[in-house]
């Protein structure tokens, strides 16, 4: 046999995995080898992000603004608006305009007000002698209560007038005003008598308007009638406004 040959054979047989195995490592400490070379740049490349983006978090730590999604109570908040189909097509709805820029108050219709507070407007008249008009709100806990004389009555004047606490005190008066049916009633409704009193009111309240009127309410056979003529009785008792009751005359 051939001395070469036998020395050959003799040979352990080639294990070309663990000669690929050692090629990569000494290409790994090495920095040969294309393909991993280019893997260990990508590697170093994030490695020096990760490290700027610590080193930043760090020394910057009080300057980081974490901005949490906004919950349902700090979002914006809207306003539902209920507005009879009659209101818009009547007068009532001019009128309320016209208030509200006469005097220099916001449309109540397009107002959004905070959680706990709310506004209610109730105007008075609508006949021969003009309207008065009373506005009550609670802002940021404080009650507040407006007299605008528009009746053109010969005793009484125009403008309005900042009304003192109500006979009750605020929260008793409140109550009262809803007992009577303030925040229940709604629509329009018509005795079908040409001159006497009509009331249009309008509330604001947990993000929510609603305005009603009713022409003559004394001559409604009905509950609600009596329940708009109980709200300018108690009006008219807590704040001493005698236009609000059905049977003023004005003299």
């Amino acid at each position: 046999m051939d001395r070469n040959l036998a020395s050959d054979s003799l040979k352990a047989p080639s294990n070309k995995r663990l000669e690929r195995t050692r090629h990569e490592r000494t290409s790994f400490f090495s920095c040969e080898g294309e393909p991993l070379k280019r893997n260990v740049r990508f590697l170093t490349m994030d490695i020096r992000a990760i490290l700027v983006l610590a080193l930043l978090i760090t020394s910057c730590g009080n300057s980081v603004r974490y901005v949490t999604p906004p919950t349902a109570s700090s979002a914006r908040q809207e306003l539902r608006v209920v507005i009879p189909e009659e209101i818009e097509e009547s007068s009532y709805i001019r009128s309320i305009d016209s208030f509200a820029q006469e005097n220099g108050l916001s449309k109540l219709r397009q107002t959004i007000l905070p959680n706990d507070d709310l506004e209610v407007r109730v105007q008075v008249g609508f006949g021969l002698y003009g309207v008065d008009a009373l506005l009550l709100k609670r802002a940021a806990g404080e009650w507040k209560a407006e007299h605008y004389r528009g009746m053109s009555c010969p005793s009484g004047g125009r403008g309005k007038v900042t009304l003192a606490a109500s006979k009750s005190g605020w929260e008793a008066a409140w109550q009262r005003l809803r007992d009577a049916g303030l925040l229940s009633l709604s629509g329009v409704k018509d005795s079908g008598i040409k001159d006497g009193t009509s009331y249009v009111v309008e509330t604001n309240l947990n993000h929510t308007y609603l305005v009603y009127a009713f022409a003559n309410p004394d001559h409604l056979k009905d509950r609600d009638g009596k329940q708009m003529v109980a709200i300018g009785d108690v009006i008219a008792d807590e704040f001493g406004l005698e236009p609000f009751k059905i049977n003023y005359v004005c003299r």
